[in-house]
């Protein structure tokens, strides 16, 4: 398997998105993955907070790009694994093999902490850590 290191920057999906979306896989070799930390944001208040306080210690809205990759990439597969504050990992797959995410909302001006906590499980593509390892 290949390894590239992409560092995404502070934990948001404007630095997610920016560094995920348009190089994601862009050198050609067989079997790639990435993996991004922090995905399953589990307080509205995480992000929110860090913002107005300067908090160290938060989650952001990756869960946000996520969402985005799920329902716009064609070429690539993506879950995050249910642990901590969750494992987001994207996949290289055959144009249009990909599990494309049916969303009303793929801009991240639309995309609700409520919206996203009452739909978290169908939206991160959410999987316990055998579903991930069947998934791989």
């Amino acid at each position: 398997m290949a390894s590239r290191r992409i560092d995404r920057g502070n934990h948001s999906r404007n630095s997610g998105a920016r560094i995920f979306c348009p190089n994601l896989f862009s050198v050609d070799v067989a079997d790639q993955r990435a993996v991004d930390h922090d995905a399953n944001c589990c307080y509205q208040r995480s992000y929110e907070e860090a913002k107005k306080n300067g908090c160290r210690e938060w989650n952001g809205d990756v869960y946000k790009a996520i969402i985005r990759l799920r329902a716009t990439r064609n070429d690539i597969d993506v879950c995050v694994v249910d642990t901590d504050y969750g494992c987001g990992v994207i996949r290289a797959v055959a144009p249009n093999d990909a599990n494309l995410l049916k969303s009303e909302y793929t801009r991240n001006q639309d995309i609700t902490f409520q919206w996203f906590a009452e739909n978290r499980a169908r939206l991160l593509n959410l999987k316990s850590y055998d579903e991930f390892i069947e998934w791989l």
